[in-house]
């Protein structure tokens, strides 16, 4: 018997990360704080000298404390998400790498794997799958898997155990059945299904 294995996936879709947004907070990083400073060192020479109860006052602590204080905040938070933003946009990339070195392989390995969408739509079909079973992936995707067990009254009660076994115990394996390729031709596999 031949090797049919069945995978059900939820796809996770990642956006790549705004480069432009890691741009913009690596120029604020640094725009901010000098900004703020220049604000406060305007204040101090111009309306705060003139607004001080006496002329030769030192310098208050709330000038030294928000001239000072608040770019150092605001240039370790936004140096925070960037570091945040580079170590998500790296791992993102090294997910990106995985995924296509997986979809190599899916697509070079010779026992046919399917997998599919939430609903037992078929959402890929490997290589394998296409020899085994004559359908090519265009004509294939999107069908019901269940398709592959012919359209008996018992083929529909097995698709049903199947689904209810994999959900609850979260896989079979080693199940030898029989499916149909697409001139209607029995074959004996043995199923894995995750």
């Amino acid at each position: 018997s031949r090797g049919v294995s069945v995978r059900t996936v939820l796809m996770n879709t990642t956006h790549p990360i705004d480069h432009a947004l890691q741009q913009r907070v690596a120029i604020l990083r640094w725009v901010l704080p000098v900004t703020l400073i220049a604000l406060t060192a305007i204040y101090e020479l111009g309306p705060g000298h003139l607004l001080q109860a006496k002329p030769n006052d030192p310098v208050d602590i709330e000038i030294i404390l928000y001239g000072m204080l608040s770019p150092l905040l605001a240039f370790w938070t936004l140096t925070l998400i960037g570091r945040w933003l580079d170590k998500t946009d790296r791992a993102e990339r090294q997910a990106q790498v995985i995924d296509r070195r997986l979809a190599s392989i899916l697509a070079a390995s010779a026992d046919a794997i399917l997998v599919l969408d939430p609903s037992g739509r078929i959402e890929t079909w490997n290589r394998g799958a296409e020899e085994l079973f004559g359908f090519t992936a265009h004509h294939i995707k999107s069908r019901p898997w269940s398709e592959l067990f012919g359209q008996s009254e018992a083929a529909s009660i097995e698709v049903q155990w199947l689904n209810q076994t994999v959900q609850q115990a979260g896989f079979v394996r080693g199940y030898e059945t029989t499916v149909y390729d697409q001139v209607g031709r029995a074959i004996a596999v043995e199923f894995t299904a995750t």
